[in-house]
């Protein structure tokens, strides 16, 4: 009997520190975590950086880059889910707005997940073509944010 209470509240020690593992990996800016206990378990946590264009995206799913036509590759994704926020403060002007010009490491938008806000940032020179959500809108990891085309 008491094996499976250890497994059980070994799985919800896991759950607890689950969430609080990817903020600190958000923190840190890491893109993996591997934590592993021996002979109890191992995890592994992987994140995706907030710019991906088709082709650079580490998902076996995803084409080769020249099967993919241009105007479909240049999106600007969520790196997590969470709450979509256009500008830094609710009466501010927004990040970027349809047309703008933006250099590399310049912040779009914010991902407000687990009370924490993460700026989204490109990670080279583009123009923003179209903003595919409203603000205080819900996001999914991987969803497309922005189109957009390189400068």
């Amino acid at each position: 009997m008491a094996s499976k209470k250890s497994k059980k509240s070994g799985k919800n020690s896991l759950k607890k520190i689950t969430p609080r593992l990817y903020e600190l990996m958000v923190e840190e800016n890491l893109s993996e975590l591997v934590w592993e206990e021996k002979g109890n378990f191992k995890l592994e946590i992987k994140r995706k950086s907030a710019y991906h264009s088709a082709g650079t995206v580490i998902d076996k799913a995803v084409p080769p880059k020249e099967k993919i036509k241009k105007e479909e590759s240049n999106f600007i994704h969520s790196p997590m889910s969470g709450i979509f926020y256009d500008s830094p403060q609710p009466e501010a002007d927004t990040f970027v707005k349809k047309g703008d010009e933006v250099k590399e490491d310049s912040t779009v938008c914010i991902i407000e997940a687990m009370k924490l806000m993460n700026e989204v940032k490109v990670e080279k020179p583009c123009r923003i073509d179209e903003k595919m959500v409203k603000n205080a809108e819900s996001v999914q990891i991987n969803q497309p944010l922005f189109r957009i085309t390189d400068i």
